[in-house]
């Protein structure tokens, strides 16, 4: 079959309506299965009959093993990203496919493209009717059955009486279902998908030679084609063509079993009828099973008595109540560089610059708790408020109400707490923490062997506790639900419910002995044995004046399991063994308030000891930021805090803790060689994988009047932000800093992650922000567009270049290109002022972006910025020269051939891809599709002597006789396919359209490559101007976005790897979850605190609910069931791959701080 002939014809006697199939095309014997005049012969009926065999067996092995090829159970669903990746795909593969079938069969033998793209269209939209009319048949189907009752879903059993099955199984009402529409997207996939594989099949093994489908060696058949098509065969060389429509109705219909599967197993409804069981109703005794009742039971009341064999019994039920249930809802972490973090900026610089400063909700806090003012130590000497007794502490907190917490009281001489920062953000790494940290042991990792490490009494946040902005609904999603998931709240809890009286703890539903120690209808947090937490708030937390934290933490009883007694933002708490924690709020101005300054002196001075040891915690690591950012002398923060811990606190300080930075360091103080060796002593050690080489390394470049240990009275400096947030690198921030007015200096003893390792997360960006960053593709495609748009069309480029570089040296390429760029630039400064405003904020913005830092100086600040800038400018003139030289080498070698005469729009050129198209389908599939939807239906009537028969015969004609017209009236009477056609042909849509501009803008011989006659330009057609612009804005986008990001990418790798500054910038556009940590500490007996710091190097992205887990319990309103903080398994959700040691936490850092030292002692 020749597929060179000129179309011409065939779109002449259309548009004259002379056309007849029967004439042009000759006409094709059918066989098999589709010949109208005979039976198919008998070997042909055993071939099919095979193909239909091996079809159900594929279905009965798919539904068979499915448990295991899917060992999660996980409900099948659609790999549905966002709809920016969709659309994203789509407009690729558009402009992909075009070209490509453009170019391709002018440079080889691949005709067979052009065939197999003639072939989607109309197997496309086919098949979208199909899988439409198909779902709407299951639908209603399952709809019926439901409602008439034949299916149910099981409800959990509420009685135990095994005399009869309907007590003990319920039934519920129909579920709400998914709405129809929804899936419209993963409909379009699939029949998207089945189009592309059936043609790319169709061009594989068609053979134009002999017109058949290959299936023998001799022909170069290859496995594939000899399997699926020698079913069919015709005769000895093949199968005819109309088989691919075979193999087609073939799997769509085992993609509508697969959706009456689905359907019917329930996955089809909604989230919250996740794990809906559909059973025939049974009116028969339930028969006898080894099950037992109390298996089937929830075991909300289980008792600890039960014998082992019932317990593993009823927790492989929950195995497998649970396979289907994954946490719902979840959040990924948070895109900063977007358009969505845009917004969150505009409503936080109005919250700082309009509201902020005017009122300081630090200030009211005291008020609003009326603060008692008692003479109680008025007439106490020195000597008695130096000696703390509880007295003291009793007189305090009544003085400062919700401020002071008394965990010195219990019997127990030890004390173990935790400490984390920074948790708001995605899902997984925020869960992650916050379960590692509900457990009530966790098993740790240090020097190769395991350890076990207990909850602490209670935890200590650092701030930030949602991101980006504080909302209720960050609060809600990012916060509490991830702490909530990890240890469920009591069943009195109420999200709407304001706590007014923190001093009397409310636990209904919880069983009170549990609870509380002492006398029955004591609930003050004196008598509390549950964990609690205490939070202070960081700089996203101020960003509303404080009001959305005041509203969740002060005012709410419990955040997840634990209690959260503080009623300010500040707190102290009192611990045994003589130590004490301070936690500070800073707010946004890197330092306490007046009223916590008397707060904390007051304490300082009548409460801690001589002999005692006292924690800082706040939000921000000061002493990291303050040398990072130069600063010194009266610029330095805490000026207030410093005033403390000098004057008031005296050298008690040990150990300092923050977050905001979302790592881990630990920084200790250096002290000058003035003893003798033997004096000199390392307090601490760190059991990162490289701590030892970064360490030494440290050891050796420092003087030799240096040594890094512990000088006496001077404190550990910790950073701990890893808690959930995007990872911070290690690699900016300098080892050795000096802290305070006096210099202080200290040295980096632990990183974590180190810093080899961050350096090669930071050089990511280069070849990953295009994917990670994919939200700034807007900002980029704008841009850029704006920058070039003021050029369109670039007429003669083509000309000039083969004038320029006839040989088409290499050397000379690079020369013309820099010439082009450069006559463009000056061409926008001089008179494209549209143009040349881009420039300019494209060149501001680098500038602003390029922020000062410590590291960099203004010099390589500006280098920096300019370069970006100028990178930007030139890749968006390249792309845009390289798009329009391209547009007319296609012209002038004849690649793409111009339309000479006037035709309907949307009817596509002959000697275009869509004229070839469209002239291959009409020869290849139109006559099949005919002869295959035209059944002559009058075959069906005829005496039938069954009436049932007859009705049946009359309604399949009827139904025959509508496809008939619906086909008809697609591909005939509406140019649906003729306008697709002529759409998907972008590269002849380009061409032409360039070509009719630049011969209306060259008129009589002008110069129009580097400049345009405006008069004339204004005088374009739209119909003309609109479709070219259109066509060259996709592939310029096509080519110029993805080339922006790496541009971009590139930049923040070099700023941060060579530079050592933007840390912020590149991290948070790389998003990494992972390396994550912790700290717990630990007053032993002796009196000194053991921090262990627990890292993760990766967080688990998949999860499932744990079998074993008794939440659920904890949430019956009607009973009285014990706490969540006593359960063996009190998170909710485990990871799916547990078995990856990845996950698991190990210890990164562990030392030990004495109390401080007193001369003499």
């Amino acid at each position: 079959m020749s597929h060179d002939k000129d179309y011409s014809t065939v779109f002449t006697q259309e548009l004259t309506g002379n056309y007849t199939s029967s004439t042009l095309y000759p006409t094709q014997k059918y066989h098999g299965i589709f010949n109208p005049t005979g039976s198919p012969t008998s070997d042909k009926f055993i071939s099919s009959l095979s193909v239909a065999l091996l079809v159900i067996f594929f279905l009965m092995l798919r539904s068979s093993a499915s448990p295991f090829l899917n060992p999660m159970g996980e409900a099948r669903k659609a790999a549905s990203s966002s709809f920016y990746f969709s659309l994203s795909f789509f407009l690729y593969t558009w402009v992909i496919s075009s070209t490509v079938l453009t170019i391709i069969p002018h440079f080889s033998s691949h005709y067979n493209g052009v065939i197999a793209a003639a072939l989607f269209f109309p197997m496309f939209f086919s098949s979208i009717v199909a899988l439409l009319f198909g779902r709407l048949i299951i639908r209603s189907i399952f709809y019926c059955l439901v409602r008439s009752g034949i299916y149910q879903s099981r409800e959990r059993i509420e009685s135990t009486d095994d005399n009869s099955w309907s007590q003990s199984i319920g039934y519920l009402k129909p579920p709400k279902m998914v709405a129809f529409h929804r899936p419209f997207r993963k409909l379009a996939k699939s029949a998207a998908l089945l189009s592309i594989s059936l043609s790319l099949l169709h061009a594989h093994c068609w053979s134009r030679t002999l017109s058949v489908f290959k299936i023998n060696k001799r022909n170069n058949a290859g496995a594939i084609c000899r399997a699926l098509f020698s079913p069919f065969a015709t005769n000895e060389d093949g199968a005819d063509e109309q088989t691919i429509w075979i193999l087609w109705i073939i799997t769509l219909s085992m993609m509508l079993v697969v959706f009456a599967q689905d359907e019917l197993n329930g996955y089809h409804c909604r989230s919250d009828n996740a794990g809906f069981t559909i059973h025939f109703r049974k009116t028969k005794s339930r028969r006898k099973s080894s099950i037992t009742d109390d298996d089937l039971d929830m075991d909300c009341n289980r008792s600890r008595s039960k014998n082992q064999s019932n317990e593993s019994s009823t927790r492989m039920i929950f195995r497998r109540a649970n396979q289907l249930e994954v946490p719902r809802d979840t959040l990924p972490m948070v895109p900063w560089l977007s358009l969505f973090a845009a917004h969150s900026v505009l409503d936080i610089f109005i919250s700082l610059k309009v509201f902020m400063g005017r009122v300081d909700a630090r200030l009211m806090h005291p008020a609003l708790q009326g603060q008692k003012h008692s003479g109680m130590l008025q007439n106490k000497n020195k000597d008695t408020k130096s000696k703390v007794h509880s007295s003291v502490v009793k007189y305090l907190q009544e003085k400062y109400p919700g401020c002071i917490y008394d965990y010195s009281t219990s019997e127990k001489k030890d004390l173990w707490f935790d400490f984390m920062a920074d948790c708001g953000d995605g899902f997984n790494s925020s869960y992650q923490v916050a379960r590692l940290l509900a457990q009530r042991h966790i098993t740790v990792t240090r020097n190769g062997k395991e350890h076990r490490l207990p909850r602490g009494d209670f935890l200590v946040i650092g701030g930030d506790l949602a991101y980006p902005e504080p909302t209720e609904a960050s609060y809600e999603k990012r916060f509490f639900r991830t702490f909530e998931d990890a240890m469920s709240p009591p069943p009195s809890f109420r999200r709407n419910k304001i706590a007014t009286n923190k001093l009397d703890i409310c636990v209904d539903g919880w069983d009170e002995k549990l609870c509380f120690n002492g006398t029955v209808g004591e609930h003050s947090h004196e008598k509390y044995l549950g964990p609690s937490t205490f939070v202070v708030p960081g700089n996203h937390d101020w960003y509303d004046g404080l009001a959305t934290y005041s509203r969740f933490i002060l005012h709410r009883d419990f955040l997840g399991g634990w209690l959260m007694p503080q009623q300010r933002s500040y707190f102290a708490i009192k611990l045994p063994g003589g130590w004490w924690i301070l936690g500070m709020d800073c707010a946004l101005s890197a330092d306490i308030d007046i009223e916590q300054f008397k707060f904390f002196a007051d304490i300082a001075d009548t409460a801690v000891g001589p002999s005692d040891a006292v924690i800082l915690v706040n939000h921000e690591p000061h002493w990291v930021t303050d040398f990072d950012n130069g600063k010194k002398g009266d610029n330095l923060s805490e000026r207030n805090i410093t005033e403390l811990t000098e004057i008031h606190l005296r050298g008690k300080v040990r150990c300092r803790l923050a977050g905001d930075l979302h790592h881990y360091t630990r920084h200790v103080p250096l002290s000058r060689r003035k003893k003798a060796q033997s004096q000199r002593r390392v307090r601490s050690y760190s059991l990162d994988r490289m701590s030892k080489k970064i360490v030494s390394g440290d050891f050796k470049r420092k003087p030799d009047n240096f040594e890094p240990f512990t000088e006496d009275n001077k404190p550990h400096l910790i950073v701990s932000g890893g808690g959930g947030a995007f990872l911070h690198g290690t690699n900016t921030f300098d080892r050795d800093i000096k802290v305070g007015p006096k210099g202080i200096e200290y040295t980096r003893v632990v990183a974590y992650p180190n810093e080899a390792t961050s350096t090669c997360l930071g050089w990511l960006n280069m070849y990953q922000f295009r994917w990670r960053g994919w939200r700034c593709d807007l900002i980029f495609a704008v841009t850029y567009l704006g920058i070039v748009s003021s050029f369109f069309p670039l007429c003669g480029i083509y000309e000039d270049y083969e004038q320029f570089n006839p040989n088409h040296e290499l050397r000379l390429l690079f020369v013309w290109l820099a010439r082009m760029v450069v006559s463009l630039v000056l061409r926008m400064i001089s008179s494209e002022w549209y143009s040349l405003i881009c420039f300019l904020g494209v060149l501001l913005m680098m500038i602003a972006l390029q922020a000062p830092e410590h590291h960099i100086k203004p010099l390589q600040r500006y280098t920096l910025a300019f370069g970006h800038a100028f990178a930007h400018i030139t890749a968006a003139i390249t792309c845009l020269v390289f798009v329009q030289y391209v547009a007319e080498w296609a012209i002038k070698e004849s690649i793409i051939s111009l339309n000479s005469i006037e035709r309907s729009p949307l009817t596509p050129n002959p000697n275009s891809l869509a004229g070839s198209i469209y002239g291959e389908y009409k020869t290849h599939f139109y006559p099949a599709l005919r002869n295959f939807t035209h059944t002559d239906s009058s075959l069906l009537q005829g005496p039938f002597r069954n009436e049932f028969i007859s009705y049946t015969a009359s309604l399949i004609k009827v139904l025959i006789d509508f496809g008939n017209s619906c086909w008809d009236f697609l591909f005939s009477n509406v140019p649906l396919l003729k306008t697709t056609l002529k759409l998907f042909d972008l590269p002849s849509l380009v061409a032409q359209n360039h070509h009719e501009m630049c011969s209306q803008l060259c008129i009589n011989g002008k110069e129009c490559l580097f400049s345009h006659d405006s008069t004339i330009f204004q005088r374009i057609s739209r119909k003309i101007f609109a479709p070219y612009v259109t066509g060259v804005t996709l592939y310029y986008i096509f080519i110029a976005v993805p080339l922006a990001g790496t541009i971009f990418g590139t930049w923040l790798a070099i700023s941060l790897n060579v530079f050592k500054s933007m840390c912020d910038l590149a991290f948070s556009s790389l998003q990494i979850q992972h390396y994550k940590n912790f700290v717990k500490l630990h007053v032993n007996k002796d009196g000194e605190l053991e921090v262990y710091a627990i890292g993760m190097r990766k967080v688990p992205t998949s999860w499932v609910k744990d079998p074993f887990f008794e939440g659920d319990c904890s949430q019956q309103k009607n009973l009285s069931v014990q706490p969540s903080w006593t359960f063996q398994c009190p998170s909710k959700w485990i990871p799916a791959n547990s078995q990856n040691k990845a996950f698991n936490p190990h210890v990164i850092d562990h030392c030990t701080i004495p109390k401080r030292r007193i001369k003499g002692s």
